[in-house]
């Protein structure tokens, strides 16, 4: 009896060695850290499959506080800034954003207005991206000029109402639209932004920010509606 129990110890050793059959896995190396599920199909370490990985979503094998197809749901009244992963609830209300004001995404302009999130660009350098609006939705001054361009939250293309960027920043348009005063020894491209100009508005009575024009389409509103001669927004010196 003693050397049956023996020998069935033995027998059972013996299938659980080192000999016995191993489960491969369908990824080449551990999974762990930041990636810690495999991706069976693929091979490939990743951070999620699907939203039960998350606290948040599963997007592109990463998981996100929120995405662009969810961002009401996530994010509430707020935008979800997808620029660059991984994406987060901004604090800024979608639709807040109004003609060239600086956004990261399109829900935050007047989106029902016609108006996306778009890159400008000065002198042929980016700057900021900024609420620009679709040029058959209709330009208004100061952005007469037309750019065929994509959205930050869109891959397609369309044609878009801009200022004219070879003369003055979106930060000196800005400036000029926003009435912004200045003092005429200061560094007007510190004050009126880049391009920008620091002159006296006979119709303000007081130096302010203005740009650089050719025309009345380059112009604003009230002090700064017409392109005088001297060839700045506004009429003085």
């Amino acid at each position: 009896m003693k050397r049956f129990v023996f020998f069935s110890m033995l027998f059972l050793l013996a299938g659980c060695s080192d000999t016995a059959p191993k489960v491969e896995s369908a990824c080449p190396d551990a999974c762990e850290g930041p990636t810690p599920i495999c991706d069976e199909a693929r091979g490939l370490c990743v951070a999620c499959l699907d939203d039960a990985d998350c606290e948040g979503r599963c997007f592109d094998d990463r998981c996100h506080e929120c995405t662009l197809a969810t961002e009401a749901l996530d994010c509430g009244e707020t935008s979800c800034d997808h620029r660059e992963a991984p994406f987060v609830c901004t604090d800024t209300r979608r639709g807040s954003l109004g003609l060239l004001d600086v956004c990261r995404v399109d829900s935050e302009c007047w989106t029902d207005l016609g108006y996306a999130c778009v890159q400008t660009y000065f002198q042929g350098e980016p700057e900021e991206t900024r609420c620009l609006k679709r040029v058959s939705a209709g330009c208004q001054r100061p952005t007469m000029s037309s750019r065929r361009r994509a959205s930050v939250s869109s891959e397609e293309s369309d044609d878009y109402c801009v200022f004219v960027e070879s003369r003055a920043s979106g930060a000196a348009v800005r400036a000029m639209m926003a009435g912004r005063p200045c003092e005429l020894e200061a560094d007007a491209e510190e004050t009126c932004g880049p391009g920008g100009l620091c002159r006296f508005l006979e119709g303000a009575g007081e130096y302010r920010c203005t740009i650089p024009c050719l025309s009345d389409s380059d112009c604003f509103s009230a002090e700064t509606q017409h392109c005088s001669r001297e060839r700045f927004c506004g009429s003085g010196q």
